[in-house]
C-alpha cells in the first residue's frame, strides 16, 4: 500500500493516467452535446463546411466561401485563426459528420491543455505533484468547460493549449538556461494562429513578466533570443497576419470598426460582472462565472503556506498571484475599461479574463496545496501521501457537479443533431444573416441594410451603358459578354468585395486587365477603359500578390527552423 501511494505521487506515468482520466471526466458533456446549441457552435460548422468545399474546387488562397451570403462571397476563413478550422476539418475526413469533428477536436484541446499545463508546472516547481494539481485544477476550471459547453467558444478554449507552453518558455529564459527558449515561439505561433484575443492578452503578461524581472534586460544574449523568437514568430504566422493587414489597409470592414464589432471601452463596462456572480450562479450574457469551490479552498490555503513556499520561487508565485489578481480584477465592473482605448478593449466582454485568472491560479493553487502537505512535519509519509492522494480526489469530486450541469435539458433533447447539419450543408447559400458577420464590408453590412438581400446574383451596370449577356457563374469564376459598351462605365459584379479577384477584358486578339475596387454597395467592382463593341469579361480569384507572397516567407521560416533544430541535435 505503501508503494502504490507514493507512486501515485511522484510516478510520471500514474500522473499522465490521472490526468486523462480527469480530461475524460471533464469532457462526459460533449457525449451528449450539440454544437450548434453552443452560442458561436454553427458558425464554427459552417466554417468547416466551407473549408471542405473550397478544398474540394481547388481555391487558393483558402480564403473565400462561394456560397455564403447568398453566394456572392465570403471570407469566412480570412480573418478567423486557421488552426481551429483546419485541425477539425482534417479530423472531419476521418468521421461522418462536422459536430463529430468538432466533439473530437474539443476533446483533444481538453487533454493536451492539462499535458502543457503539467509540463509548465513541472518546469518551474521540479515537482511531479505539483505539476499535477496545477493540470489537474486548469483541466477542471469552471470557466474552461462554461467556454466548451455553453459558448463552445473554440478559439478561446484551443488558447488552452498554448498559454502554458509560452510562460514554461519565457521562465526558461529568464530564471534558467534558456535552452527551452523554442517554446516562445512555439506556443505565441500556436495562440496567433488560434485565438488572436488571448495572443494579445498573453502577450501582455509576457511582458509584465519581463519588466518584473527587468535585469535580464540588461544581457544581451536575452535581448537577442527575444528579437529572433519575434522574427520566427512574425515569419511563421505570416501567411495569416499579413493578408488581415493588407485588407484592413484596402477597405473598412466591420472586423476594424470598432462601434460594429463591439470593441468600445463602454460596450466593455458594460458587460464586466459583479464579485458575486464570481461566487454564484448569477449569469449574465448567458454565461456563469463561479470560480469553483476547490479553487476557493486552495487559495486560502495560501494564507497557511506561504511562509513555507520554497525561497527560490517565492518570487515568482507572488507574481503569478498578483497575475492572478489583476485577471479578476479586469473581470469586474470596478475596472475601468470605458478610460482605456478601444485597442485595449478587444476582448469585448471583460469576464473573459477568467482565462488567465484560470491558468495563473492553478499553479499558485497547487503550490498552496503541496506547500501545506509538506508542513505536517511530524506526519508519517506514507499519510501526506494519502492526504495527498484524498486532495487530488476532492478536487475532482468537487468539480463534478460544475461538469454535469452541461447535460442537454430535456426540452432539447429530441433535437437531430445530424439533420440539422444536414439541412446547413443543403442550404450552403444561406444569407449574411446566418452566418458571423464581422467580416464583410462595413459598406456592405451598414450603407444599404436591404442591398444583400435583395441583390440579383448578375452584374450590375452602376454608371455609363453597357448590355451584359451570357453570365456564367461558377464559384469564385464568371465570365460574361459585354456589348455597346461606353468608356466609364462602371460594373458591379455579384461578388463581396475582397482583395484578390482579377477581372480581364478580351477584345478581339486585345487583353486588358482592369483594376478592381468596392462599390458604394461593398461589392467588387472595375471601370470599363474604353468604348467597347462587344467583349468578353473573364472574372476569377487568385488571391493577391502579397498573400502569395505572405504563405512564401511562412514557409521558409518553418522549413529553416526546422533545418536549425535537427542541425542543432545533431551537434549536441
Amino acid at each position: 500500500m505503501k508503494k502504490i501511494v507514493q507512486a501515485i505521487k511522484c510516478n510520471k506515468k500514474i500522473h499522465y493516467l490521472i490526468i486523462i482520466i480527469t480530461a475524460l471526466i471533464s469532457a462526459i458533456p460533449l457525449i451528449k452535446m450539440q454544437v450548434a446549441l453552443g452560442d458561436d457552435g454553427t458558425h464554427h460548422i459552417l466554417r468547416i463546411m466551407a473549408i471542405d468545399k473550397i478544398m474540394k474546387i481547388g481555391e487558393f488562397p483558402q480564403y473565400i466561401s462561394p456560397d455564403y451570403c447568398t453566394g456572392f462571397g465570403y471570407a469566412v476563413c480570412l480573418f478567423y485563426n486557421p488552426i481551429v478550422t483546419y485541425i477539425p476539418y482534417i479530423i472531419k475526413l476521418f468521421t461522418t459528420h462536422y459536430y463529430t469533428a468538432l466533439k473530437i477536436y474539443s476533446l483533444f484541446t481538453i487533454i493536451v491543455s492539462a499535458f502543457t499545463m503539467y509540463k509548465f508546472a513541472e518546469g518551474v516547481s521540479k515537482r511531479q505533484d505539483i505539476a499535477l494539481v496545477a493540470a489537474m485544477i486548469y483541466t477542471l476550471f469552471p470557466y474552461k468547460m462554461e467556454t466548451i459547453y455553453d459558448r463552445f467558444a473554440i478559439g478561446e478554449f484551443s488558447a488552452y493549449m498554448f498559454i502554458p507552453i509560452v510562460f514554461l518558455g519565457l521562465y526558461n529564459v529568464i530564471k534558467e538556461d534558456g535552452k527551452k527558449n523554442y517554446l516562445i515561439p512555439l506556443g505565441a505561433i500556436g495562440l496567433m494562429l488560434t485565438h488572436t484575443i488571448t495572443t494579445e492578452y498573453t502577450a501582455f503578461f509576457c511582458l509584465l513578466y519581463v519588466l518584473f524581472n527587468f535585469k535580464v534586460l540588461k544581457q544581451k544574449e536575452i535581448i537577442k533570443k527575444f528579437v529572433l523568437d519575434v522574427l520566427i514568430i512574425l515569419g511563421a504566422t505570416a501567411f495569416f497576419i499579413v493578408p488581415i493587414f493588407e485588407h484592413k489597409i484596402s477597405t473598412e470592414y466591420v472586423i476594424f470598426t470598432p462601434d460594429l464589432i463591439c470593441t468600445t471601452g463602454e460596450y466593455a463596462q458594460e458587460h464586466a460582472i459583479s464579485v458575486k456572480q464570481l461566487f454564484v450562479d448569477a449569469e449574465s450574457d448567458g454565461v456563469s462565472f463561479k470560480i469553483g469551490v476547490p479553487i476557493i479552498i486552495l487559495v486560502l490555503l495560501g494564507i497557511l503556506s506561504y511562509k513555507k513556499i520554497d525561497k527560490n520561487i517565492k518570487d515568482d508565485y507572488v507574481l503569478w498571484f498578483f497575475f492572478a489578481a489583476i485577471s479578476i480584477i479586469m473581470c469586474l465592473k470596478i475596472f475601468m475599461w470605458k478610460l482605456l482605448p478601444n485597442f485595449l478593449c478587444t476582448l469585448q466582454y471583460p469576464w473573459r479574463m477568467l482565462e488567465f485568472f484560470g491558468f495563473f491560479i492553478s499553479i499558485v493553487c497547487a503550490f498552496n496545496l503541496c506547500t501545506f502537505i509538506d508542513n505536517f512535519k511530524k506526519v508519517d509519509e506514507v499519510i501526506k501521501n494519502c492526504i495527498f492522494l484524498l486532495s487530488i480526489v476532492l478536487i475532482t469530486t468537487l468539480s463534478i457537479p460544475m461538469i454535469t450541469r452541461y447535460d442537454v435539458p430535456e426540452k432539447l433533447s429530441n433535437i437531430d443533431e445530424k439533420y440539422e447539419n444536414m439541412i446547413l450543408e443543403e442550404n450552403m447559400k444561406i444569407s449574411h444573416w446566418g452566418i458571423n458577420r464581422d467580416y464583410l464590408p462595413v459598406k456592405a453590412l451598414m450603407v444599404q441594410k436591404t442591398y444583400l438581400m435583395t441583390r440579383e446574383d448578375r452584374v450590375y451596370v452602376l454608371t455609363g451603358s453597357a448590355t451584359i449577356e451570357d453570365e456564367n457563374k461558377e464559384n469564385l469564376d464568371m465570365k460574361f459578354k459585354v456589348k455597346n459598351t461606353e468608356e466609364g462605365t462602371v460594373l458591379e459584379l455579384p461578388y463581396i468585395f475582397y482583395l484578390g479577384y482579377d477581372v480581364t477584358i478580351k477584345n478581339g486578339e486585345e487583353t486588358i486587365k482592369l483594376e478592381t475596387f468596392e462599390s458604394d454597395n461593398g461589392f467588387v467592382a472595375c471601370k470599363i477603359p474604353k468604348n467597347i463593341e462587344e467583349a468578353e469579361v473573364l472574372v476569377n480569384y487568385n488571391g493577391t500578390t502579397v498573400e502569395k507572397v505572405s504563405y512564401l516567407i511562412s514557409i521558409v521560416t518553418v522549413v529553416l527552423c526546422i533545418a536549425y533544430l535537427i542541425n542543432k541535435k545533431r551537434v549536441c
